[in-house]
């Protein structure tokens, strides 16, 4: 095997390839049949390269899918407060549990009745009447206005739904909303009704 000649000392002999001005010869000379063929070299690059790339593109197409999800979100929330039946829905809530409230918590109230010469009941109503009231009143709102809004009647019903994403974010603002004033609406009516009644327990705990 030839010794490499040195930089400035003439042309490298045959079988090596000048690398560097480095006087020292390991370093100066590297072997043709090292440098003759870097293919799998260039396929590790090329794979790694696809890799990153692919990588991107994947979190690219991740981000369009949130975006796109959000902006139907937003889309459904804007279809429905155009609908007819969305506000019908809500109404039906409202006044359903307007009713409930009436006559479940009319029942319950605890006043005594005037019975004779002044005298009055220290009785309170029948607990039987009272449960029949609540169970009767809550079946026939639910039967009444199932079809329309599902007969929530409850924001408890309404949040657990939500978090089972089976209702929008929106309706169910829109729903617990409306409960809540129906739930107001009926206990105001409740203590304008029955508040020259004697022994009224309308809001006591005690």
């Amino acid at each position: 095997m030839p010794f490499p000649a040195g930089p400035g000392l003439g042309s490298p002999q045959i079988g090596f390839f000048p690398a560097t001005t480095d006087r020292n010869p390991i370093k100066a000379f590297i072997p043709i049949h090292a440098l003759k063929d870097d293919t799998g070299v260039k396929e590790i690059s090329l794979q790694t390269s696809k890799g990153k790339y692919q990588a991107k593109k994947g979190r690219e197409g991740e981000g369009k899918v949130r975006r796109g999800e959000r902006e139907r979100e937003r889309g459904k929330m804007a279809s429905e407060f155009r609908k007819k039946l969305f506000w019908r829905a809500v109404v039906a809530e409202f006044l359903a549990m307007s009713l409930f409230i009436f006559i479940s918590i009319g029942s319950a109230l605890g006043f005594n009745f005037p019975m004779v010469a002044n005298k009055t009941s220290t009785k309170s109503q029948d607990n039987v009447k009272v449960s029949l009231a609540f169970g009767l009143s809550i079946a026939t709102m639910a039967q009444s206005v199932g079809h329309i809004s599902g007969a929530h009647l409850n924001p408890a019903v309404t949040l657990g739904l939500l978090l089972s994403c089976q209702i929008s974010i929106f309706k169910a603002l829109m729903y617990i909303l409306a409960q809540c004033l129906g739930a107001v609406v009926a206990t105001a009516i409740l203590s304008g009704v029955t508040s020259s009644l004697p022994g009224n327990t309308l809001g006591l705990n005690a």
